[in-house]
Order: structure tokens, then sequence, then C-alpha cells
């Protein structure tokens, strides 16, 4: 069937039939050579004719089998092309693996110890809140702005998002306009849209369809880490390779270790204060610490700030999510004379993140690798006129149990607690706990 060198298309070779006939001519029965009534020069005319019709079916079997055997050897070539070629996005998917399980591992001990000690979930007490809707259309996807809660009298109208899926293209409409494009088509419930990823193959919009409530930072707002991603891929049909069976295994490829790469890391956001800054430097904005300004965001601190370029290129920034890579927590502080809180928030510079063996020093803008900037809060949940000094008696007295705590400690070892579903930091030991015979202070 000619020469099929595949190595971006495939070529469908065809496998020749088996068949071939018999003449007459070239059957022969069998003859008892050892028969002595067949005179000898019959018996070797015979025998070489059965020979020749023997030898020329065994030439046409043989030549009907070469051609199959060809088109079998280009078909493993094709297959063993194609593995090679997909090998790299295979040893992405085994290294953020092993980056999963690596950050489980050392991250579990230490967290077993001090702030997972209470496992129950947080509840939301407003799940529908901030929940946005996103159509799907033949040629755009079009993102509806949250409803509830609803905005306030004195607000700019909310804009809908508009994203071309050929041209890849963002922009702002009203939300009638919005509805009249939108009317009839498939929808799914998300939370935000994390951006647009520009991977070898294709583009893909990120979109946050679920969440889970951290806690509530007092002055602030509700703090969300991100549960659950979905991506839509972008482009021509006929750019994207259309049918192509290799195109379209390579971002079958790409989607699932994009999906992977979105699970490995932990995300946070919020959609009632920024989180890429401490609550000090939101205290001196005009703003307060409350408000949504994307202009004003940290810049090294959001972690798909690359995937946001498109939207804020545009403007369209009312339905986008900036989030921040790295821990958070708030927790009940207990054993103090009043209800107290921490939270403890960590945020990841993406500047010079990486593998702890690739990515090292300081480069000549001053950015380290792997910088975390580590923000611990202690607050009272009350009123805002004794929000200030009933959070600055709560950290003296937090103080003052603490170095009691340490010197009892350096005198009597250090002592750890167990499991318990709040942070005790009553005097005297918890029960459960066990002193340990290290001569070190407790810290």
């Amino acid at each position: 069937e000619g020469e099929a060198v595949c190595v971006d298309d495939v070529k469908m070779v065809e496998i020749p039939r088996l068949d071939f006939s018999v003449e007459e001519g070239q059957f022969v029965a069998w003859i008892d050579v050892a028969d002595e009534d067949i005179p000898p020069a019959v018996k070797a005319e015979k025998t070489n004719k059965f020979r020749a019709g023997f030898k020329s079916g065994a030439d046409r079997l043989f030549g009907a089998i070469s051609p199959l055997q060809q088109s079998v050897m280009k078909q493993v070539k094709n297959i063993s092309q194609s593995v090679q070629q997909n090998a790299l996005f295979e040893d992405f998917q085994n290294k953020a693996t092993m980056v999963r399980q690596a950050a489980t591992s050392a991250a579990l001990p230490v967290l077993k110890g001090a702030l997972s000690r209470d496992s129950s979930p947080v509840r939301d007490p407003r799940p529908r809140d901030w929940c946005m809707h996103m159509y799907t259309c033949p040629d755009k996807y079009v993102i509806f702005p949250p409803t509830s809660p609803p905005p306030a009298l004195n607000s700019p109208p909310r804009l809908a998002i508009v994203v071309d899926r050929k041209a890849i293209e963002v922009t702002c409409v009203s939300v009638e306009e919005a509805e009249v494009l939108s009317r009839g088509k498939a929808k799914i419930e998300i939370m935000g849209v994390l951006g647009i990823a520009s991977l070898q193959h294709a583009k893909y919009l990120v979109v946050v369809t679920g969440r889970k409530l951290v806690g509530e930072i007092a002055g602030a707002g509700a703090l969300y880490k991100v549960t659950a991603t979905e991506q839509r891929v972008l482009g021509d049909r006929k750019g994207l390779g259309g049918e192509n069976p290799i195109q379209m295994s390579n971002r079958a490829i790409e989607e699932r270790l994009l999906s992977d790469q979105m699970e490995t890391y932990s995300l946070y956001f919020s959609h009632q204060w920024d989180v890429t800054h401490t609550q000090q430097r939101l205290l001196q904005r005009p703003g307060g610490p409350a408000g949504m300004d994307y202009a004003g965001r940290e810049e090294r601190f959001v972690w798909n700030h690359r995937l946001l370029e498109p939207f804020a290129a545009a403007h369209a920034t009312g339905c986008v999510l900036p989030v921040v890579c790295g821990f958070a927590r708030v927790l009940p502080i207990a054993g103090l004379k009043r209800e107290a809180c921490m939270a403890l928030i960590g945020r990841r510079d993406w500047h010079r993140s990486g593998y702890r063996y690739l990515s090292r020093g300081i480069d000549k803008d001053g950015n380290v690798s792997n910088a975390v900037e580590t923000e611990q809060l202690v607050f009272v949940p009350t009123g805002a006129a004794e929000a200030a000094a009933a959070a600055a008696a709560a950290v003296a007295e937090v103080v003052a149990v603490a170095a009691a705590s340490a010197v009892e400690g350096a005198a009597g070892g250090t002592a750890q607690a167990a499991e318990a579903p709040l942070i005790d930091l009553s005097e005297g030991e918890p029960p459960g706990a066990s002193s340990s015979s290290s001569s070190s202070p407790a810290a």
C-alpha cells in the first residue's frame, strides 16, 4: 500500500486478504513411491510435478504474508513514536505525583501535632453566596456575576464575561446582553475563574467548581479553599488538529496533567477581601481590609497571575479569583477569659518557586527561592468598637501564658499536647499530655 511514514498523522494501512486459488494442474494426488507397479519414469514425473506445485503455492503464500508483515511493523513503529512523544507528559505526571506525596509526608507530622487537632469541618453558613453560572455556547462561554449577596446601592453595575472559544478573546457585556446570548444553553455552577492556561497543544479555560470554608476573619470576611476545578478547551477546531487522533490524545494528556496539577497545590481565596495582602497592609489603605480591588493586588502572591493576564487586559475582573498558594487555618483558642480565635496564613511567592534541588539562592531582582510570607492573627469576634482592645488583651494573655509554659517546660521538660478539639492554652498540663525526657525548653 505504499510507504506509510507517520509523524503527525495516522495512516490506515489496508491488510491484504490471503486469498489464492489452487489450479487443477497444480493438484497432484498422493502417490506411493514404494508401489512397484508404477514405472520409474511415471514416478519421477509425478514427483517433480508435485514438488513444482507445492513450491508455487508456497511462493504465493509468502508473497501474500510479506505485505501483512510490513503493515504490522509500520503500525508498531507508529505506536512507538506516539509513546515516545508522550513520554515527556508522563514524566511530568510522575513528578507531580512525587511532589504531592513528598509534600504530604513532610507536612503531616507537623500539622498533626500543631493545627490539625480540630478535625471537624467548618460549616459554611452561606453556601449559595458568591456562586456564579457559566453557559456553554457553540462559539463562546458566557459567565454571569454572582447575584447573592445583592450589590450595594452605590456600586457600579455588575458585568458578565464572554470568552470567545475560537479567537480566545475576553470581553465584558451587560447582564441583559449576556442573557440573550446564553438563552437555552447548558450551564454549570462555578465559584469563579482562575484564568486561561496556555499549554503546548491547546489553551484551557480553568474555573473553580468547588470550595470549602476555612473560617471567618474578623473585620474582613470568609476565607475559602479550592476543592475542585474544571477545564474547557479553547481554540479553533481546525487549528487544534480537528479529529486527528494524535492531537486528541495530546490534548487529553494535557488536560489530565493540568487537572492533577491543580489538585497538587493548596489554593485559597476570598470573595470579600484581598487575601494577597496582610491585614496590616490592608488597614493602611483607604478601603480598609474589606473590598475587592484587583489593581491593588500583591502581584508576587497571586499564584494565577499569568492565567489572569487576558482578563486583566480586557478589564474583565468581576468574575475572576486571584488565589494564593500555601496554607490557611482558623482555629478557636481555649483557656482564655474571653472567646478568641487564631488564624495562620502562609503565602508562596511564585517568582522563584520550584523543586528544592533545582531552584536555589536569589536572582538579580531580589527574589529568593520558594519565599513564603506567614501571617499570624489573634482576634476576638466582638463588635467593631471593642475589637481593638479585646484583641490586644487576648494577644497579651496568649503571650503571658506561652511565656509561663516555656519557663515550666525548661524546668520540667517539653510538654507535648495530645489530640484535642481546640488549642488549649490554659494553666497546667493538658489532659492526656505526656512529658518528654528532652532537656530543650518548650517553644
